[in-house]
């Protein structure tokens, strides 16, 4: 996604100059908005996310919204939760591990409840229509991370020199190396050119630093209708608006590590951008039940419309061995486009035991090539290049989920299990994901007050690099994420 944010500052502050690729990242960045990790109820979370078949969850509005029609009695819920984002990262073989807590709202749902025809037999016809109207948080964008390690092959700065000496000698881009030029970290070269400093650079220690902060989130507040025909199909539908909202600060540094460089100590590179808006989507859904133990789910969710606010800003400062310190910044940049993230098709099975246990399967296909930039005005192909950049480096994701429910009145005890294909070309990146969740329920059937409790694990590996990969070794990273959550409703 920065990619594609950096392009489009390029092409507006660079006074015409051509643009060359910048703030180079690991492309994981393109999958931001479209690449979900399943939320809501305590009891969806602890069943990994594998409950498209069964339905009477809250959760349902934003997965498989035929789910709301399962409903027979109408029903309230709230499930706060805690998030801890932790990053493991080994950057030339420095290990490091940073993480950030956060508390949020997971889910908050309401639905309501109506009988058709209170003297129908259960087989005849319509049984019940019902709506619904929740919050889910759809991705937990906060994070922290520590990249640290001694570099004797190349610096940021080589990217910044390349990116000039390409140009002609001109700064091709306002945010990153015409700031590296007016904070006197590029020397002209007497026979044409710029480059950093004097030998050994670029083949000296130096101590790089990357410490990358996230806050944010995005969630669907969605709106559903569901019907119940015969109590053996039930289908629905919702539509769906997801807010938006991303901030990232990241400090890249760079220290002389044994005082070797001529002239050089540190310098420090900082990146501040926030993303926010809005965009809508439909999820449609069925369920069928042909025998009392088995319920076959499908749903399907379109592509979501984002139309999205960037707000960006860099600076940059350098300390010289003669005590000078320089400081540089760029303009306060903004800029509106539209985006639409990737659509998914979920099938699914639950299988029903009695009144003793539930076994829920699902997979689900994510079309990680289809997302698409545009503009928000007139259309033109200013979004071209990037859009075919995504259809080269991401493929078809495919994700598998397991759960299962063990009932013990008033109790209810439950374990999920999760994985998720790398949405990357095999020889881009390599980005599976997996996880694993467990949790218990309490239920008083008179009072109609329920309570569950869940705790879910995700794990996910990437390469990230700090700027252009051919300059410089990918960084290894492991995210997990750690979420408790905690589910108190009433059915009436």
């Amino acid at each position: 996604m920065r990619k594609i944010i950096l392009a489009i500052i390029t092409a507006i502050f660079t006074l015409g100059f051509s643009a060359k690729k910048a703030f180079t990242q690991n492309e994981g960045d393109a999958l931001r908005y479209g690449r979900y990790y399943f939320t809501g109820t305590a009891r969806y979370a602890a069943m990994g996310g594998a409950f498209g078949a069964f339905g009477a969850d809250v959760s349902n509005l934003a997965h498989n919204p035929a789910g709301l029609g399962v409903f027979r009695k109408s029903q309230v819920t709230l499930t706060p939760g805690v998030s801890i984002n932790r990053t493991r990262s080994t950057h030339y073989d420095e290990t490091n591990v940073d993480s950030r807590t956060s508390f949020n709202l997971a889910n908050l749902g309401l639905v309501f409840s109506s009988k058709i025809g209170r003297n129908k037999r259960p087989t005849d016809g319509f049984q019940y229509i019902n709506f619904g109207m929740a919050y889910t948080k759809t991705s937990d964008l906060n994070n922290r991370t520590l990249i640290r390690g001694t570099n004797e092959e190349s610096s940021l700065l080589d990217d910044f020199a390349n990116s000039v000496n390409a140009n002609g000698g001109f700064a091709t881009n306002a945010y990153y190396d015409q700031l590296a030029m007016n904070a006197e970290l590029l020397i002209p070269s007497p026979s044409g050119g710029y480059y950093a400093f004097d030998a050994p650079w670029p083949n000296a220690g130096k101590i790089q630093r990357k410490d990358i902060e996230s806050r944010g989130s995005m969630g669907d507040v969605s709106f559903a209708i569901a019907a119940n025909y015969a109590n053996t199909l039930y289908f629905g539908a919702s539509f769906n608006i997801n807010v938006l909202d991303y901030r990232q600060t990241s400090f890249h540094s760079e220290q002389d590590a044994g005082d070797s460089i001529p002239e050089f100590k540190e310098f420090v590179f900082k990146e501040y951008f926030r993303t926010r808006g809005s965009g809508i989507n439909a999820k449609f859904g069925l369920i069928y039940r042909p025998v009392d133990f088995l319920r076959l789910g499908i749903s399907f969710h379109t592509p979501t419309a984002f139309t999205l606010t960037d707000r960006f800003e860099n600076d940059m400062n350098a300390t010289f061995d003669n005590g000078v310190q320089t400081e540089a910044l760029s303009p306060a940049g903004v800029f509106k486009y539209r985006y639409s993230n990737p659509l998914r098709l979920q099938i699914s099975a639950g299988f029903v035991i009695g009144k003793l246990a539930l076994l829920g399967l699902e997979y689900e296909f994510v079309n990680y090539k289809g997302p698409r930039f545009r503009e928000t005005g007139v259309s033109t192909n200013f979004f071209q290049t990037t859009n075919e950049r995504i259809k080269q480096v991401y493929r078809g994701g495919h994700n598998l989920k397991a759960g299962a429910e063990l009932k013990l009145d008033p109790f209810a005890f439950r374990v999920g299990a999760h994985y998720a294909s790398s949405p990357y070309q095999v020889t881009v990146n390599n980005s599976p994901a997996w996880g694993m969740s467990a949790g218990v329920g309490f239920q008083n059937l008179p009072s109609g007050f329920f309570l569950d409790i869940a705790y879910s694990l995700f794990s996910v590996k990437e390469a990230y690099w700090l700027y252009d990969a051919s300059l410089v070794r990918a960084t290894q990273t492991r995210m997990q994420k750690h979420n408790l959550l905690l589910t108190a409703g009433f059915n009436f």
